[in-house]
């Protein structure tokens, strides 16, 4: 109990230092207030009510406004569409720099937890689209995901996009290591292109 309780107080003096800060400060502007009979902090007349509460007040004032302001554009944020890019790479014979050997560029994505699956389904589809093979060999740790950006493009104006790396320790049958297979937008089997890398 005694570790939870020092852990808890690691913690606390770590994310809410500010606040532990100022419960002191305020603590000794209250006895001398009680010491001055009211004069700095509770009288009509005090030091307090003349020149500092106008710019607590503002201050109050810009605090809600950006507080407002910090959900609506989180509420924005999450109800933008999604797109999720997905690469493949593969390193030959275990040898040199990572090249990506599969693209899927900004699909749609439902929810951002289907992140994973939804990139398998996808470099299945890529490998072969007429027959999608389920049983890509890659290295289940070494899953990327960046962090979520916001881009805007002019055809659809702003969405949430996402990128899944996965590592290939084997290379598709039908896949060249010195070629990139390419998915895009409207993402049917005849959008697949090949660049030589």
């Amino acid at each position: 109990m005694t570790a939870v309780l020092a852990d808890i107080a690691r913690f606390t003096f770590k994310t809410r230092r500010p606040f532990l800060i100022a419960i002191p400060i305020i603590a000794v502007f209250a006895l001398l207030d009680i010491g001055f009979h009211g004069t700095i902090l509770s009288a009509e007349d005090s030091l307090l009510s003349k020149t500092v509460n106008p710019w607590i007040n503002i201050a109050t004032l810009v605090v809600a406004a950006a507080v407002w302001f910090g959900e609506m554009y989180q509420d924005w944020k999450n109800d933008l569409p999604k797109r999720l890019t997905v690469l493949f790479q593969y390193r030959e014979n275990g040898i040199g720099a990572y090249r990506t050997v599969m693209r899927c560029e900004k699909s749609y994505l439902a929810d951002m937890a289907d992140v994973r699956a939804l990139g398998q389904q996808i470099g299945s589809q890529l490998v072969n689209p007429d027959e999608p093979d389920r049983n890509l060999s890659f290295i289940a740790p070494r899953v990327k995901q960046s962090g979520r950006n916001i881009l805007h493009e002019d055809n659809s104006g702003f969405f949430q996009h996402q990128v899944v790396i996965f590592t290939l320790n084997k290379l598709p049958d039908n896949l060249n290591s010195g070629e990139c297979k390419i998915w895009r937008h409207p993402f049917t089997k005849n959008d697949i292109s090949i660049i030589k890398i």
